[in-house]
Protein backbone atom coordinates (compact mmCIF):
# COMPACT_ATOMS: atom_id res chain seq x y z
CA UNK A 1 0.00 0.00 0.00
CA UNK A 2 1.43 3.39 -0.98
CA UNK A 3 1.80 6.40 1.35
CA UNK A 4 -0.91 8.26 -0.56
CA UNK A 5 -3.34 5.47 0.34
CA UNK A 6 -2.21 5.06 3.99
CA UNK A 7 -2.48 8.74 5.00
CA UNK A 8 -6.22 9.22 4.20
CA UNK A 9 -6.99 5.92 5.93
CA UNK A 10 -5.07 7.00 9.07
CA UNK A 11 -6.85 10.35 9.19
CA UNK A 12 -10.23 8.61 8.82
CA UNK A 13 -9.42 6.24 11.71
CA UNK A 14 -8.24 9.09 13.94
CA UNK A 15 -11.44 11.04 13.30
CA UNK A 16 -13.49 7.96 14.10
CA UNK A 17 -11.70 7.54 17.45
CA UNK A 18 -12.32 11.18 18.39
CA UNK A 19 -16.01 10.88 17.52
CA UNK A 20 -16.25 7.73 19.58
CA UNK A 21 -14.74 9.42 22.62
CA UNK A 22 -17.03 12.50 22.32
CA UNK A 23 -20.18 11.09 20.71
CA UNK A 24 -22.44 14.12 21.16
CA UNK A 25 -19.99 17.03 21.22
CA UNK A 26 -21.73 18.96 18.48
CA UNK A 27 -25.23 18.34 19.76
CA UNK A 28 -24.46 19.31 23.38
CA UNK A 29 -22.55 22.54 22.62
CA UNK A 30 -24.67 25.58 23.43
CA UNK A 31 -24.30 29.30 23.75
CA UNK A 32 -23.58 30.46 27.35
CA UNK A 33 -26.54 31.84 29.25
CA UNK A 34 -26.87 35.63 28.93
CA UNK A 35 -26.31 36.03 32.67
CA UNK A 36 -23.04 34.04 32.69
CA UNK A 37 -21.44 35.03 29.37
CA UNK A 38 -18.84 37.16 31.16
CA UNK A 39 -16.22 35.89 33.56
CA UNK A 40 -16.14 36.64 37.27
CA UNK A 41 -13.07 38.01 39.00
CA UNK A 42 -12.57 37.69 42.74
CA UNK A 43 -11.43 40.96 44.33
CA UNK A 44 -9.64 41.28 47.68
CA UNK A 45 -9.42 44.75 49.21
CA UNK A 46 -6.19 45.06 51.19
CA UNK A 47 -3.83 47.65 52.64
CA UNK A 48 -6.65 49.20 54.67
CA UNK A 49 -5.82 52.56 56.21
CA UNK A 50 -7.94 54.40 58.80
CA UNK A 51 -9.25 57.75 57.54
CA UNK A 52 -8.35 60.57 59.91
CA UNK A 53 -9.85 64.03 59.89
CA UNK A 54 -13.29 63.10 58.54
CA UNK A 55 -16.12 63.20 61.09
CA UNK A 56 -18.46 60.24 61.02
CA UNK A 57 -21.84 61.44 62.34
CA UNK A 58 -25.12 59.68 61.78
CA UNK A 59 -25.46 61.45 58.42
CA UNK A 60 -24.21 59.48 55.46
CA UNK A 61 -21.28 60.39 53.24
CA UNK A 62 -21.46 60.54 49.44
CA UNK A 63 -18.24 59.67 47.60
CA UNK A 64 -17.11 61.35 44.38
CA UNK A 65 -14.02 60.43 42.39
CA UNK A 66 -11.66 62.31 40.08
CA UNK A 67 -9.88 60.68 37.16
CA UNK A 68 -6.61 60.41 39.07
CA UNK A 69 -8.34 58.19 41.65
CA UNK A 70 -8.75 60.79 44.41
CA UNK A 71 -11.92 60.40 46.45
CA UNK A 72 -13.94 63.36 47.76
CA UNK A 73 -16.56 62.91 50.48
CA UNK A 74 -19.64 65.09 50.74
CA UNK A 75 -21.66 65.02 53.94
CA UNK A 76 -25.41 64.66 53.59
CA UNK A 77 -26.95 67.16 55.99
CA UNK A 78 -29.79 66.23 58.26
CA UNK A 79 -33.33 67.58 57.73
CA UNK A 80 -32.76 70.50 60.12
CA UNK A 81 -29.33 71.50 58.80
CA UNK A 82 -28.81 75.21 58.21
CA UNK A 83 -25.28 75.14 56.78
CA UNK A 84 -23.64 73.77 53.63
CA UNK A 85 -22.32 70.23 54.24
CA UNK A 86 -18.58 69.76 54.53
CA UNK A 87 -16.43 68.43 51.71
CA UNK A 88 -13.28 66.35 52.31
CA UNK A 89 -10.49 65.06 50.13
CA UNK A 90 -9.27 61.58 51.11
CA UNK A 91 -5.64 60.76 50.30
CA UNK A 92 -4.37 57.23 49.63
CA UNK A 93 -2.71 57.29 53.06
CA UNK A 94 -6.08 57.90 54.76
CA UNK A 95 -5.75 61.60 55.52
CA UNK A 96 -8.98 63.59 55.29
CA UNK A 97 -8.44 67.18 54.17
CA UNK A 98 -11.30 69.69 54.40
CA UNK A 99 -12.11 71.59 51.19
CA UNK A 100 -13.28 75.18 51.60
CA UNK A 101 -16.23 76.30 49.50
CA UNK A 102 -16.81 79.95 48.67
CA UNK A 103 -20.43 80.91 49.43
CA UNK A 104 -22.61 83.90 48.46
CA UNK A 105 -23.02 86.25 51.42
CA UNK A 106 -26.40 87.75 50.51
CA UNK A 107 -28.22 84.42 50.02
CA UNK A 108 -29.75 82.07 52.58
CA UNK A 109 -31.16 78.53 52.54
CA UNK A 110 -28.15 77.44 50.50
CA UNK A 111 -28.08 73.85 49.28
CA UNK A 112 -25.73 71.73 47.18
CA UNK A 113 -27.47 70.67 43.96
CA UNK A 114 -24.53 68.88 42.27
CA UNK A 115 -20.79 68.26 42.51
CA UNK A 116 -18.19 67.49 39.81
CA UNK A 117 -14.49 66.67 40.26
CA UNK A 118 -12.63 67.80 37.14
CA UNK A 119 -8.89 67.36 36.60
CA UNK A 120 -7.83 70.62 38.23
CA UNK A 121 -11.05 72.10 39.59
CA UNK A 122 -13.79 71.04 41.99
CA UNK A 123 -17.21 72.39 40.97
CA UNK A 124 -20.18 72.65 43.35
CA UNK A 125 -23.56 73.79 42.07
CA UNK A 126 -25.33 75.85 44.76
CA UNK A 127 -28.90 77.08 45.03
CA UNK A 128 -30.07 79.76 47.45
CA UNK A 129 -32.68 82.43 48.23
CA UNK A 130 -31.74 86.11 48.30
CA UNK A 131 -31.71 87.47 51.82
CA UNK A 132 -34.67 89.69 52.79
CA UNK A 133 -33.27 91.97 55.49
CA UNK A 134 -36.47 94.01 55.69
CA UNK A 135 -38.65 91.03 56.64
CA UNK A 136 -41.11 92.03 53.95
CA UNK A 137 -43.49 89.06 53.48
CA UNK A 138 -44.66 90.47 50.13
CA UNK A 139 -41.13 90.55 48.68
CA UNK A 140 -40.52 88.16 45.78
CA UNK A 141 -38.31 85.24 46.77
CA UNK A 142 -35.46 85.41 44.27
CA UNK A 143 -33.66 82.12 43.66
CA UNK A 144 -30.00 82.29 42.70
CA UNK A 145 -27.59 79.68 41.34
CA UNK A 146 -23.83 79.66 41.78
CA UNK A 147 -20.75 77.58 41.03
CA UNK A 148 -18.34 77.33 43.95
CA UNK A 149 -14.89 76.49 42.54
CA UNK A 150 -11.64 75.41 44.19
CA UNK A 151 -8.46 73.48 43.49
CA UNK A 152 -8.46 69.77 44.46
CA UNK A 153 -6.34 70.60 47.50
CA UNK A 154 -8.86 73.20 48.67
CA UNK A 155 -6.93 76.31 47.70
CA UNK A 156 -7.99 79.35 45.63
CA UNK A 157 -11.74 79.11 46.21
CA UNK A 158 -13.93 81.43 44.15
CA UNK A 159 -17.59 81.94 43.37
CA UNK A 160 -19.26 82.21 39.97
CA UNK A 161 -22.80 83.59 39.68
CA UNK A 162 -24.84 81.85 36.97
CA UNK A 163 -26.84 84.11 34.67
CA UNK A 164 -29.27 81.60 33.17
CA UNK A 165 -32.90 81.66 32.02
CA UNK A 166 -33.46 78.05 33.08
CA UNK A 167 -33.08 75.96 36.23
CA UNK A 168 -29.61 74.32 36.36
CA UNK A 169 -29.71 70.75 37.62
CA UNK A 170 -26.33 69.15 36.85
CA UNK A 171 -22.90 70.58 36.08
CA UNK A 172 -19.62 69.39 34.54
CA UNK A 173 -16.40 71.08 33.40
CA UNK A 174 -14.47 70.58 30.17
CA UNK A 175 -10.73 71.12 29.84
CA UNK A 176 -11.49 74.13 27.63
CA UNK A 177 -12.77 75.99 30.69
CA UNK A 178 -16.42 75.88 29.61
CA UNK A 179 -18.98 74.43 31.97
CA UNK A 180 -21.58 71.95 30.77
CA UNK A 181 -24.93 72.57 32.45
CA UNK A 182 -27.92 70.26 32.23
CA UNK A 183 -31.05 72.21 33.08
CA UNK A 184 -34.81 72.44 33.00
CA UNK A 185 -36.89 74.92 31.01
CA UNK A 186 -39.66 75.62 33.52
CA UNK A 187 -41.88 77.33 30.91
CA UNK A 188 -41.78 74.69 28.17
CA UNK A 189 -41.09 71.77 30.55
CA UNK A 190 -38.13 70.58 28.52
CA UNK A 191 -34.54 69.61 29.37
CA UNK A 192 -31.72 71.84 28.12
CA UNK A 193 -28.00 71.32 27.71
CA UNK A 194 -25.80 74.40 27.54
CA UNK A 195 -22.15 75.42 27.41
CA UNK A 196 -21.62 78.14 30.00
CA UNK A 197 -18.70 80.57 29.89
CA UNK A 198 -16.45 81.52 32.79
CA UNK A 199 -18.57 84.63 33.38
CA UNK A 200 -21.69 82.51 34.05
CA UNK A 201 -23.54 83.25 30.79
CA UNK A 202 -24.53 80.80 28.07
CA UNK A 203 -22.05 80.41 25.22
CA UNK A 204 -24.43 78.23 23.24
CA UNK A 205 -26.97 75.48 23.67
CA UNK A 206 -25.95 71.94 22.76
CA UNK A 207 -28.25 70.06 20.40
CA UNK A 208 -29.12 66.47 21.14
CA UNK A 209 -29.42 63.91 18.34
CA UNK A 210 -33.21 64.01 18.09
CA UNK A 211 -33.35 61.03 15.74
CA UNK A 212 -31.45 58.79 18.12
CA UNK A 213 -33.02 60.20 21.30
CA UNK A 214 -36.39 61.32 20.00
CA UNK A 215 -38.55 59.86 22.76
CA UNK A 216 -37.37 62.06 25.65
CA UNK A 217 -38.02 65.22 23.64
CA UNK A 218 -41.40 64.39 22.19
CA UNK A 219 -44.13 66.97 22.80
CA UNK A 220 -47.42 65.77 24.27
CA UNK A 221 -50.98 67.00 23.87
CA UNK A 222 -51.85 66.60 27.55
CA UNK A 223 -50.27 65.97 30.92
CA UNK A 224 -51.95 62.55 31.04
CA UNK A 225 -50.40 61.60 27.71
CA UNK A 226 -46.98 62.78 28.89
CA UNK A 227 -47.14 60.79 32.10
CA UNK A 228 -48.10 57.67 30.15
CA UNK A 229 -44.99 57.91 27.94
CA UNK A 230 -42.34 55.54 29.37
CA UNK A 231 -39.35 57.65 28.30
CA UNK A 232 -40.78 61.10 28.97
CA UNK A 233 -38.29 63.32 30.76
CA UNK A 234 -39.51 65.11 33.88
CA UNK A 235 -37.65 67.41 36.26
CA UNK A 236 -37.47 64.53 38.74
CA UNK A 237 -35.88 62.17 36.21
CA UNK A 238 -33.49 64.91 35.10
CA UNK A 239 -32.33 65.38 38.69
CA UNK A 240 -31.41 61.69 38.81
CA UNK A 241 -29.10 62.02 35.78
CA UNK A 242 -25.36 62.23 36.45
CA UNK A 243 -22.25 63.62 34.73
CA UNK A 244 -19.07 61.51 34.95
CA UNK A 245 -15.54 62.73 34.05
CA UNK A 246 -14.16 60.89 31.01
CA UNK A 247 -10.84 62.34 29.84
CA UNK A 248 -11.47 65.34 27.60
CA UNK A 249 -15.13 64.31 27.39
CA UNK A 250 -18.00 63.91 29.84
CA UNK A 251 -20.40 61.01 30.23
CA UNK A 252 -24.11 61.71 30.74
CA UNK A 253 -25.68 58.74 32.52
CA UNK A 254 -29.23 57.89 33.55
CA UNK A 255 -29.25 55.91 36.82
CA UNK A 256 -32.36 53.83 37.41
CA UNK A 257 -32.73 53.06 33.70
CA UNK A 258 -31.03 50.94 31.04
CA UNK A 259 -30.63 53.90 28.68
CA UNK A 260 -27.40 54.34 26.76
CA UNK A 261 -24.55 56.38 28.20
CA UNK A 262 -24.01 59.54 26.16
CA UNK A 263 -20.45 60.71 25.44
CA UNK A 264 -20.35 64.51 25.25
CA UNK A 265 -17.67 66.98 24.20
CA UNK A 266 -17.64 70.77 23.97
CA UNK A 267 -18.95 70.38 20.40
CA UNK A 268 -21.97 68.25 21.35
CA UNK A 269 -22.70 64.55 21.50
CA UNK A 270 -19.89 62.41 20.07
CA UNK A 271 -21.52 58.98 20.45
CA UNK A 272 -23.56 56.83 22.80
CA UNK A 273 -22.72 53.56 24.54
CA UNK A 274 -25.48 50.96 24.97
CA UNK A 275 -25.67 49.09 28.27
CA UNK A 276 -26.15 45.32 28.09
CA UNK A 277 -27.15 44.70 31.71
CA UNK A 278 -28.44 41.35 33.01
CA UNK A 279 -32.22 40.85 32.87
CA UNK A 280 -33.97 42.60 35.74
CA UNK A 281 -31.16 45.11 36.37
CA UNK A 282 -30.74 48.82 35.62
CA UNK A 283 -27.86 51.27 35.99
CA UNK A 284 -27.02 52.54 39.46
CA UNK A 285 -23.95 54.59 38.52
CA UNK A 286 -20.82 54.66 36.37
CA UNK A 287 -17.57 54.92 38.31
CA UNK A 288 -14.88 57.34 37.18
CA UNK A 289 -12.16 55.57 35.18
CA UNK A 290 -9.71 56.44 32.42
CA UNK A 291 -11.03 57.33 28.98
CA UNK A 292 -10.45 54.66 26.37
CA UNK A 293 -10.53 51.87 28.94
CA UNK A 294 -13.48 49.64 29.83
CA UNK A 295 -16.03 51.37 32.03
CA UNK A 296 -16.85 50.12 35.53
CA UNK A 297 -20.49 50.43 36.54
CA UNK A 298 -22.80 49.41 39.34
CA UNK A 299 -26.07 47.71 38.43
CA UNK A 300 -29.08 47.62 40.71
CA UNK A 301 -32.20 45.46 40.47
CA UNK A 302 -35.39 46.93 39.14
CA UNK A 303 -38.07 47.42 41.72
CA UNK A 304 -38.94 44.02 43.11
CA UNK A 305 -42.39 42.70 42.35
CA UNK A 306 -44.87 42.83 45.27
CA UNK A 307 -44.71 39.07 45.77
CA UNK A 308 -40.92 38.75 45.63
CA UNK A 309 -39.40 37.20 48.75
CA UNK A 310 -35.87 38.53 48.20
CA UNK A 311 -34.31 41.47 46.40
CA UNK A 312 -31.14 40.88 44.33
CA UNK A 313 -28.09 42.83 45.51
CA UNK A 314 -26.18 45.42 43.52
CA UNK A 315 -23.47 44.10 41.20
CA UNK A 316 -20.22 45.58 39.88
CA UNK A 317 -19.34 45.07 36.21
CA UNK A 318 -16.66 46.03 33.73
CA UNK A 319 -18.17 47.05 30.40
CA UNK A 320 -16.78 47.58 26.90
CA UNK A 321 -16.77 51.35 26.36
CA UNK A 322 -17.74 51.02 22.68
CA UNK A 323 -20.35 48.29 22.27
CA UNK A 324 -21.60 48.10 25.88
CA UNK A 325 -21.00 44.36 26.31
CA UNK A 326 -20.17 43.19 29.82
CA UNK A 327 -16.61 41.86 30.08
CA UNK A 328 -16.47 40.64 33.67
CA UNK A 329 -18.07 40.94 37.07
CA UNK A 330 -16.12 41.82 40.19
CA UNK A 331 -17.16 39.69 43.16
CA UNK A 332 -16.14 40.15 46.79
CA UNK A 333 -17.59 39.56 50.23
CA UNK A 334 -16.39 42.69 52.03
CA UNK A 335 -16.84 45.61 51.69
CA UNK A 336 -20.20 46.00 49.96
CA UNK A 337 -20.53 46.82 46.28
CA UNK A 338 -21.87 50.25 47.23
CA UNK A 339 -18.63 51.08 49.08
CA UNK A 340 -16.45 51.08 45.92
CA UNK A 341 -15.64 54.69 45.06
CA UNK A 342 -13.09 54.74 42.21
CA UNK A 343 -12.02 52.53 39.32
CA UNK A 344 -8.73 53.70 37.87
CA UNK A 345 -7.14 51.80 35.01
CA UNK A 346 -5.41 49.38 37.41
CA UNK A 347 -7.06 49.76 40.83
CA UNK A 348 -10.43 49.69 42.57
CA UNK A 349 -10.78 51.84 45.69
CA UNK A 350 -13.32 51.56 48.48
CA UNK A 351 -14.22 53.53 51.60
CA UNK A 352 -16.15 51.70 54.30
CA UNK A 353 -16.49 51.01 58.02
CA UNK A 354 -14.30 48.14 59.19
CA UNK A 355 -13.62 46.51 62.54
CA UNK A 356 -10.84 48.11 64.59
CA UNK A 357 -7.98 45.65 64.92
CA UNK A 358 -7.12 46.60 68.50
CA UNK A 359 -7.61 44.24 71.48
CA UNK A 360 -8.32 47.22 73.74
CA UNK A 361 -11.43 48.22 71.80
CA UNK A 362 -14.86 46.56 71.94
CA UNK A 363 -15.37 43.76 69.45
CA UNK A 364 -18.07 45.67 67.60
CA UNK A 365 -16.07 48.93 67.30
CA UNK A 366 -15.55 50.15 63.74
CA UNK A 367 -13.62 52.89 61.95
CA UNK A 368 -13.78 54.46 58.51
CA UNK A 369 -11.04 53.06 56.25
CA UNK A 370 -9.84 53.33 52.67
CA UNK A 371 -8.66 50.22 50.84
CA UNK A 372 -7.61 49.22 47.33
CA UNK A 373 -7.72 46.12 45.16
CA UNK A 374 -6.07 45.28 41.81
CA UNK A 375 -8.46 45.69 38.89
CA UNK A 376 -6.42 43.51 36.56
Amino acid sequence: MTLSNVLPLALFCLASVVRAQVPHAASTARKPHADTSWRQQAVYFSDRKPILGVPTPATRLIAHCSEDGTTFLNEIPGPDATTIPDLYRVTSSGEGLPIRRELPLDFINLSVRDFFAADHTLVTLLEGIRRNDHNDPSAVRETGYFLSLSDPDGTSPKLLTLDLKFKPVKVALFGTGDFLVLGWDEINLLPLLALVKEDGTVRRFVDFDEHQHAAPYTTFGSAKEAEAAPNHVTLGSLQRAAFVPYGQQVLLTYPGTARSVRVLSAMGEDRSIPIALPPGFVLHDVLVSGAGYPLVLRAQPREASPGASTTPARRLFEMNSYNGLLLREFVFAHPGVGDVTCASTTTLSAIFFDAIANPATPSDATELVVATAPRR
